[in-house]
């Protein structure tokens, strides 16, 4: 099968109902695939929706995949009560395991090929569409799961199913991202800290801190124990499980970043299996390693004990830095360590990149106001001002700095354009 393809399949009893329905239409003549008929059409002579329509003449049930790009399929079933339901199938959002949506999709795609192949194995169905029984070499291939998923209708010989040396696809089932971060921070400087703990539901201050000095950075929380809970996040984010650990890879936007790690802490604080904990980031910025972070230790009642952190740090200044940053969980109005502190970041907040000109912080004295929705990014600049010389975030101001710069100058243009043409008075 190429890239772009239709293929129809029915059972073999329902084939003189079939044919006749299909014969005006680009499909090639009906072949046997065990229990089933099937054809195949090129998806550039005819659209789905048309041969659709066409086999539903036939008042038969049947199951209408089309390919697209590798990307994943689109599939029609007209059900033993001959209603017709549709689903979309990309692998890239159904693979990711432990996504409440992805669930969902597989779930719902299970229900939808099974009212026409009832007698199939739907827990096998599920391995298959959620990714979890999909080795490196289909998930590489044009079809993705497809083969795989006639197989386990029992529609075999239509198309192989791709062979490789490997059980398992390393994506997203097993943490590559993870493990090629924690490779990477082999050789790196850290410090053996004691006396700083914090709940586990607070992890994700600690993904904070590594973020405030790279927001560009990739993440991981790694959870090592016996009888650890399934997390189960509805945001963006990839989900393993191996040998006794949990991994929750986070990457994209710094709000969605630290958003992931924060609710998979909070679902980790919930069980009693945690043993160990581990953030873990990276990421270069220009020539400087800003975005490395390694912060691990033991699990006791709760408690995770930051016992070594990356880069090297004192513990009285780590203990410093998430005392400000669990500053974000509270209404209160964040206390800045003196005035002129207060005023230099509200300075950095009236020209800040993550922040809208009506969420600059209000000062009064050495302490800030601002809605709840800045709290994070208001901490963010306090942070940078006041451990520069632990943490250095230099690189990733002069980025932000500069991809502000570019919208001022876009906005500017985009004002001069509306005066050309009178949409707007000139100044």
């Amino acid at each position: 099968m190429a890239i772009r393809r239709h293929l129809l399949i029915a059972a073999q009893s329902e084939r003189d109902k079939i044919a006749p329905a299909i014969a005006s239409t680009p499909f090639m003549p009906l072949e046997d695939a065990g229990p089933w008929c099937w054809t195949l059409a090129s998806a550039f002579s005819e659209s789905h929706e048309n041969l659709r329509d066409m086999a539903l003449k036939a008042n038969a049930p049947f199951l209408l995949f089309t390919t697209f790009d590798g990307d994943g399929w689109h599939v029609s079933a007209n059900g033993c009560d001959c209603n017709v339901t549709e689903a979309t199938h990309v692998f890239e959002k159904d693979w990711a395991e432990g996504n409440k949506g992805a669930i969902k999709r597989v779930g719902n795609l299970v229900a939808l090929i099974t009212s026409v192949a009832t007698a199939t194995d739907a827990k096998a169905l599920e391995e298959t569409l959620s990714g979890r029984a999909v080795t490196n070499a289909e998930s590489d291939s044009d079809l993705g799961d497809l083969p795989r998923v006639l197989h386990v209708l029992g529609a075999v010989g239509i198309v192989d199913i791709p062979q490789d040396a490997s059980a398992r696809r390393l994506r997203p089932n097993q943490p590559a991202r993870t493990l090629t971060l924690l490779k990477g921070h082999e050789n790196r400087a850290r410090s053996v800290i004691s006396g700083v703990s914090i709940p586990v539901e607070f992890a994700g201050d600690l993904a904070a801190l590594a973020l405030y000095c790279d927001p560009d950075a990739i993440l991981s929380l790694i959870a090592d124990g016996a009888g650890l809970p399934k997390i189960n996040l509805d945001i963006p984010c990839k989900i393993s499980v191996k040998d006794e650990a949990i991994y929750v890879e986070a990457d994209g936007g710094i709000g969605l970043k630290a958003n992931v790690i924060r609710r998979a802490a909070e679902q980790l604080a919930l069980a009693a299996g945690v043993e160990e904990l581990t953030i873990v980031s990276g990421r270069s910025r220009g020539g400087k390693d800003v975005g490395w972070h390694r912060y691990a230790g033991r699990v006791v009642k709760g408690q995770w004990s930051i016992e070594e952190a990356t880069p090297a740090v004192d513990g009285a200044q780590l203990r410093a830095a998430l005392d400000l940053i669990a500053q974000h969980r509270t209404t209160n109005p964040i206390a800045c360590e003196s005035e002129s502190e207060a005023t230099a970041v509200v300075k950095r907040c009236e020209k800040s990149l993550y922040l809208e000109p009506k969420q600059t912080p209000k000062q009064k004295g050495a302490s800030l106001t601002t809605h709840k929705d800045a709290r994070f990014y208001v901490i963010m600049e306090i942070f940078r001002i006041r451990f520069a010389k632990t943490w250095d975030a230099s690189a990733a101001q002069k980025a932000e700095e500069s991809e502000q710069r570019k919208w001022d100058r876009l906005e500017e243009t985009l004002l001069r354009a509306a005066e050309a043409f009178g949409l707007r008075n000139a100044k």
